[in-house]
């Protein structure tokens, strides 16, 4: 049983590893949070943020009947280090209201899905009898959850940063002057229409190529290299204009 867990952990860390896009990298992660403890139902609840929604997966027969108490497992895990363990719904009134689940649920455990201090979302698995947990059982699920944070913290940098991306695509797009974006490995991230223009050359081949491959001109590659601020090079161009050139860094 601790050979099937660990590779089932491995197989979902390479997933998480290989995939930015939750749909892809979390199924794996319910279904091992099921296999491993014999549960009827997992879900995961990534908190609303912003003018993002809430934004739910889940898997197991019991899935649909937990949703009534996604809300509430939500507030409470929020001001939990440690993971929820109810094994018997009926006699924690006081902390839930199972009253909402129609008695469906009986037992269940929450995890707060943290990302240092932030606070992501919650992680629970619902039996549709009384449960007692292992321990084993509640620090695998807590690996779990670990693995799951990473991937929601990961994917919501990704899409930070595509945003801050396409956001910058659009004012050079819109942009009269050439604009080109490098790296500091001297590679090319972005190229303006302009900047195609006046160069010559396809903005889209030239993503991750070396600036000097993709524009074969020594003063705007010694401006890249040696920039100083404020200052204007000029470069000369294949038509015989001249086009004078400066640096910037984008913080």
């Amino acid at each position: 049983a601790r050979l099937e867990e660990l590779n089932l952990l491995l197989r979902i860390s390479q997933g998480i590893a290989g995939s930015l896009n939750l749909d892809q990298s979390l199924p794996d992660l319910l279904e091992g949070a099921i296999t491993s403890t014999k549960s009827n139902g997992v879900r995961l609840i990534i908190r609303s943020r912003d003018d993002v929604p809430a934004v739910v997966f889940s898997d197991g027969q019991l899935s649909q009947a937990m949703s009534m108490l996604d809300k509430d497992l939500l507030n409470l895990t929020e001001h939990e280090d440690r993971p929820v363990r109810l094994e018997n719904l009926a006699r924690a009134r006081a902390v839930i209201d199972a009253s909402k689940v129609s008695n469906q649920v009986q037992a269940l455990i929450a995890l707060p899905l943290r990302q240092e201090s932030q606070f992501l979302g919650t992680l629970w698995v619902g039996f549709s009898q009384t449960h007692t947990f292992t321990e084993s059982e509640v620090n695998f699920l807590t690996t779990l959850a670990g693995q799951a944070a990473v991937a929601i913290s990961n994917a919501n940098l990704y899409e930070a940063s595509e945003g801050g991306r396409q956001q910058l695509q659009a004012i050079l797009a819109s942009s009269p002057d050439a604009v080109i974006v490098i790296d500091r490995r001297e590679r090319v991230l972005l190229l303006n229409p302009a900047a195609e223009a006046v160069f010559r050359v396809n903005g889209a081949t030239a993503v991750n190529r070396p600036l000097a491959e993709v524009i074969n001109r020594t003063e705007l590659i010694d401006l890249a290299r040696n920039p100083q601020l404020g200052t204007p090079r000029q470069v000369p161009l294949d038509d015989g204009r001249t086009m004078y050139a400066s640096a910037s860094p984008i913080m």
